[in-house]
């Protein structure tokens, strides 16, 4: 497998995944008063998380504020894709907060993975003494 493939093979295999999730004709309730809200913040930060991956090259300590702003751009914009899609679906419905929901879950998990590099690159410095 070559370095394209890997690194960005995992963020379209998750993006099958997620349309195949939000085109399904009839989801279950979740259990617990977990809303779908909370499903696509969830969802979402894990996508953001894999494509600040595929765009920071693999190289969790060496991640720009470009990889971070595209990766959070890329999985929102995506998730805006899917909503409008689900307007064709008549047991689906369009949601603006569900749009809302994927942006803010994909901020967090690419500012959480921007946090743990920090700490990585913290860690491997020498310190002074």
């Amino acid at each position: 497998m070559n370095r394209v493939q890997s690194l960005w093979g995992p963020v379209f295999a998750y993006m099958l995944v997620l349309f195949v999730g939000q085109m399904w004709p009839n989801v279950p309730e979740l259990p617990g008063g977990i809303t779908d809200k909370h499903e696509h913040f969830v969802f979402y930060g894990i996508f953001g998380v894999l494509a600040l991956r595929a765009l920071a090259k693999g190289q969790w300590r060496r991640m720009t504020i470009a990889a971070a702003l595209g990766a959070i751009a890329y999985s929102s914009l995506y998730g805006v894709f899917l909503e409008f899609c689900q307007r064709l679906s008549p047991t689906r419905s369009y949601d603006v907060l569900d749009m809302v929901a994927d942006t803010i879950g994909s901020a967090i998990g690419v500012g959480l993975a921007w946090a743990w590099s920090i700490i990585g690159r913290r860690s491997e410095t020498p310190h002074a003494l």
